[in-house]
C-alpha cells in the first residue's frame, strides 16, 4: 500500500496544527538514499507529516506513531494521503531503523512489542504476523523489498 519506499535519513523537523484537523502533526524531513519504490531518487527530499509533536508548551502523543531518529538511517515507508502529505504506512511498522555499515548492517524491527492486528472477512480483529520480527541483513531485506515493490 506504500507510495514510496525508500532508505533515508531525516534531516529536520517540524511541528505545526493541521490545517484539517487542528491536531499537531511534525513534519520530517527526510534525505533519500535509496529508492526503492516510487518516484524519487536518491539525494530528494521527501516530507513525512507524522502525528504528534510539540508547540511551545502544548504537545501531543501518539502511541504506535512511527519515529525516524534524526542522522539515522531507516527504511521508510510512505503513502500519499488524498490532501497531498505523505504518511509513513503501518504507523510504527513502517520505519525499519538500519545499524551497521557494509556488510555487516542490519535492520530491526520498528515496533518489537507491539501486536500487528488485522479484521477477517466479519470485522474481527486477530493477531497478524508482523513486517519484522528479528533483526535481519539489510542487503536481503533490500532485495526482497525490490522483488515485491515490482511485482505491485
Amino acid at each position: 500500500m506504500s507510495d514510496y519506499v525508500v532508505v533515508a535519513k531525516a534531516e529536520a523537523r517540524t511541528s505545526r496544527k493541521h490545517a484539517t484537523s487542528g491536531l499537531i502533526v511534525t513534519d520530517v524531513r527526510l534525505r533519500v538514499l535509496t529508492a526503492l519504490k516510487g518516484e524519487s531518487k536518491s539525494g530528494a527530499a521527501l516530507t513525512a507529516t507524522l502525528l504528534g509533536g510539540a508547540i511551545g508548551d502544548v504537545g501531543l502523543h501518539v502511541p504506535g506513531e512511527a519515529t525516524i531518529p534524526d542522522g539515522r538511517s531507516a527504511i521508510v515507508f510512505l503513502r500519499r494521503t488524498p490532501g497531498g502529505e505523505l504518511n509513513v504506512s503501518g504507523m510504527s511498522q513502517g520505519v525499519m531503523l538500519i545499524s551497521g555499515q557494509g556488510k555487516d548492517a542490519q535492520v530491526s524491527p520498528a515496533a518489537p512489542t507491539a501486536t500487528l492486528m488485522q479484521p477477517d472477512a466479519q470485522g474481527t480483529l486477530h493477531e497478524a504476523p508482523g513486517t519484522l520480527d528479528k533483526p535481519r541483513a539489510l542487503a536481503e531485506l533490500l532485495t526482497e523489498i525490490r522483488s515485491l515493490a515490482a511485482t505491485k
